[in-house]
């Protein structure tokens, strides 16, 4: 690939908008209109290849569009702000952009639900100077909370079955306009015993695509993996549901790392920036792990494991574990007593399952309007009316 082509500009993604085929006339407008706001806001800075949005725009997909409108739509309703310029200069620094979006979709979250928000607020905990990254109030007479932000990142171990994993999907994209395929990577492979499961995968992807239609690679302890032609995905359905796995689902191995002693130890990290005379916010960002909660049963499963986690700090009133992916997700909302989770479609691939455990041992209380307001932000974002489970503490 040139030079040329690897350079990009609000200019030639405003153009590419305009005739997307995706998109509907009246988001061809809107995107047009954002990424002229966007060049108006940031000029051209972003398109160093190291910054994130690089990668992102350099994806022709009509929601990377979308995405547009809204960040455009999310910066024009914060322009009049006094952290305005400052955020403007982090978005736009490779190294900090991560870590402010994660903190900009929380407050785009509780502006929709009426309340104002300031940055990194200077404050004393325990006769030490901390920052929080954000201080949320409803209105004049609400004394407001701080939330403090963070994300977790996969574990070395988990990186390494990551890799594995994706050297196996990536070696399958060739064949994916003629195959679906299913299985589950049982272990992590070593990088000898990798190449030769490498391939084992491809022979069968080459036969069934060119030959036979469908194939297997079965290795007990290993690898159970099924390829099927188009034609033939019954036969993959029937295959993958006879061995539990899900139909056209490609698991990676586990990585034996205790992630919920991870988010543990994150939070007892976090809450230290935050002040005990009120009951405060955690969120913690968290790598896809495991697949959120889809129904009540697993939700359940869910508290019984962090529940007891939140309860442990008194001045924290919620902690948010959220799950960020591209993918597919089924928009609703799940509660388990006072907890919730809320899965929801931002964007046609941008998904979200954010995970809310309430401490209802909190010493201070968030004053009832307060959390209502507060808790709703995040319920109505799965737009589906509540299902609940009815039980006793």
């Amino acid at each position: 690939m040139s030079h040329s082509e690897l350079m990009l500009t609000w200019d030639q993604l405003r153009e590419r908008s305009e005739v997307h085929t995706e998109l509907t006339e009246a988001e061809r407008c809107e995107a047009a209109r954002a990424f002229t706001d966007l060049k108006r806001i940031f000029n051209d800075q972003f398109f160093d290849m190291r910054h994130p949005l690089f990668l992102f725009f350099f994806d022709r997909s009509g929601w990377r569009c979308e995405w547009a409108t809204w960040f455009a739509g999310f910066l024009n309703s914060v322009s009049k702000h006094p952290d305005f310029p400052r955020l403007v200069r982090e978005l736009q620094d490779p190294l900090l952009y991560g870590e402010r979006m994660t903190v900009l979709y929380t407050v785009d979250i509780l502006l929709s639900a009426g309340f104002s928000f300031s940055l990194d607020p200077e404050i004393t905990v325990n006769g030490k100077p901390k920052k929080p990254d954000i201080f949320v109030q409803l209105n004049e007479q609400d004394r407001g909370f701080f939330i403090e932000v963070t994300s977790l990142s996969s574990s070395e171990k988990q990186r390494e079955a990551d890799a594995v994993f994706h050297t196996i999907t990536n070696a399958l994209l060739p064949f994916m306009a003629h195959l679906d395929y299913s299985g589950h990577l049982e272990r992590i492979l070593s990088p000898v015993h990798l190449q030769e499961i490498l391939q084992k995968v491809q022979l069968a992807a080459k036969k069934a695509a060119g030959e036979t239609g469908f194939e297997t690679v079965e290795i007990e302890g290993v690898i159970r993996l099924a390829l099927a032609a188009k034609s033939q995905r019954t036969l993959l359905d029937d295959w993958a549901l006879a061995r539990g796995l899900e139909p056209c689902s490609f698991l990676g191995p586990g990585a034996d790392v205790s992630e919920i002693s991870r988010i543990s130890r994150t939070l007892k990290e976090e809450q230290i920036q935050l002040p005990a005379d009120r009951a405060n916010v955690v969120v913690i960002y968290s790598h896809f792990f495991t697949m959120p909660p889809r129904d009540e049963a697993s939700f359940e499963q869910w508290v019984n494991r962090l529940e007891e986690e939140v309860f442990k700090y008194s001045h924290i009133g919620y902690l948010l574990l959220i799950f960020s992916w591209t993918g597919g997700n089924d928009s609703g909302v799940i509660q388990f007593r006072d907890h919730f989770c809320v899965n929801r479609r931002r964007f046609y691939f941008d998904c979200e399952a954010i995970m809310i455990f309430k401490n209802r041992f909190v010493a201070t209380p968030m004053p009832s309007a307060v959390e209502v307001r507060f808790r709703d932000a995040f319920v109505q974002a799965g737009a589906v009316p509540i299902k609940q489970v009815n039980s006793e503490h």
